[in-house]
């Protein structure tokens, strides 16, 4: 199964969300998710990084500045 990517989890709405991080964390494919947008976010070009960081906070987890 491929894994979301930023575009992916963009279009997920507001209110599914919680649905869609339930669903990953119990397939165990969450993390590998989350460690993807933060490879992204860190060593991506400049359009991947600010993806990777507007599909972290569309999943409602924090970034560091």
């Amino acid at each position: 199964m491929r894994l979301p990517n930023s575009n992916d989890i963009l279009s997920i709405a507001p209110d599914a969300v919680g649905d869609f991080i339930m669903q990953h964390a119990s397939e165990k494919t969450l993390s590998r998710l989350v460690k993807g947008l933060n490879e992204d976010l860190l060593e991506g070009d400049e359009t991947a990084s600010a993806m990777a960081e507007r599909a972290l906070g569309h999943l409602g987890l924090m970034v560091r500045g």
